[in-house]
């Protein structure tokens, strides 16, 4: 059993690594390439999947469903990753009394991600995926299925943008508003 789940682990990283920890936020040659309308079946995807909190309890994603939020595919392994976890951070105490909510999804080793949590401070929700966090990334429109992978969804459920590697706070932010107007 345990050598199944280490095997498991291997594949998923393995994978993730093949396609790389991104470090450019930008998605094709066009400057407005972040931003997409999504198919409502990819919005219905991610409100239809759960993961584990650190508890090993399973998470609904449905909790979030009619909010603004921020959804953040990442690892602890991934430098791009680590940095915008602190801009992240900084975005979410910001949009706290907006009703804006931010929820990372790691695919990464449990420990490692609570170890990482606590000694960074981070206070939004951070639930733990394995190879189903990277395929639903993919349905959301990650098709190269790299990290960071980020995307802001409206209150109507509405895709509003992703962004593939690191981005920039302005270029988030600029999602965000779009998302709470």
């Amino acid at each position: 059993m345990m050598s199944n789940i280490l095997l498991k682990f291997n594949i998923i990283i393995t994978s993730v690594f093949l396609f790389g920890c991104v470090e450019s936020g930008s998605i094709g040659n066009n400057k407005n390439s972040e931003r997409i309308i999504a198919d409502k079946k990819k919005v219905d995807a991610f409100f239809d999947s759960s993961f584990k909190a650190f508890d090993r309890s399973m998470q609904p994603l449905a909790k979030y469903e009619g909010k603004v939020m921020v959804a953040y595919f990442w690892a602890t392994w991934c430098a791009s990753c680590v940095r915008e976890t602190t801009m992240l951070k900084e975005l979410e105490e910001q949009y706290r009394d907006k009703n804006v909510s931010f929820l990372g999804i790691a695919v990464d080793n449990t420990d490692k991600v609570e170890n990482f949590v606590k000694k960074n401070g981070i206070t939004f929700e951070i639930l733990i995926g394995g190879n189903d966090a990277i395929d639903l990334s993919k349905q959301m429109g990650n098709l190269r299925k790299g990290l960071p992978y980020m995307v802001v969804i409206d209150a109507d459920n509405n895709f509003i943008a992703k962004f593939l590697g690191e981005t920039s706070k302005e270029k988030l932010e600029e999602a965000i508003i779009k998302a709470v107007l």
